[in-house]
């Protein structure tokens, strides 16, 4: 686990190998655990496919796991806002 950002009020970690991340609130004393998994679909090879307003998968959910990758977790700091990025191939996580 490494800290990505630290704040008077909050502290969010993140593991690279997990996919969790830990956002801590100074404040309210209080911790809340995320774990992001990716999952992929296909589609259906008859004549009814998923298209605009339609989601028609064909089965069950596939988890996005690469033994060959490991992500790029990218923290960017702006005057605005922030954000924590995933990167892998053919997946871009904000």
């Amino acid at each position: 686990m490494f800290s990505v950002q630290r704040n008077t009020q909050m502290k969010l970690q993140c593991g690279c190998k997990t996919r969790m991340c830990l956002l801590t609130n100074f404040l309210c004393l209080w911790s809340l655990q995320v774990v992001i998994d990716f999952a992929t679909y296909t589609s259906r090879s008859s004549k009814d496919k998923s298209g605009a307003y339609l989601f028609l998968p064909a089965g069950n959910a596939k988890l996005h796991v690469s033994t060959e990758y490991r992500p790029t977790i990218r923290y960017v700091k702006g005057p605005l806002m922030s954000e924590v990025h995933v990167i892998l191939p053919n997946l871009f996580h904000r």
